[in-house]
């Protein structure tokens, strides 16, 4: 499930890249809290869980010094 960010509405989300649903967490809730009207915060955010479900499937990716 790699998530991309897109403006929906006046805010930007986080969505699934395959589905276009707004990305969702174990519990059900949006991982975006609502979403932000800057697309930064949210770029780095989605980067960060793709870099963390990488690793959980097994891909090497080095850690940040």
């Amino acid at each position: 499930m790699p998530l991309i960010v897109r403006k929906r509405g006046e805010k930007y989300r986080i969505l699934e890249r395959d589905t276009g649903r707004i990305a969702r967490g174990p519990t059900g809730k949006a991982l975006d809290h609502g979403g932000s009207r800057s697309a930064s915060s949210l770029r780095a955010q989605a980067a960060a869980i793709n870099i963390a479900q990488a690793r959980k499937r097994g891909h090497e990716i080095p850690r940040p010094k």
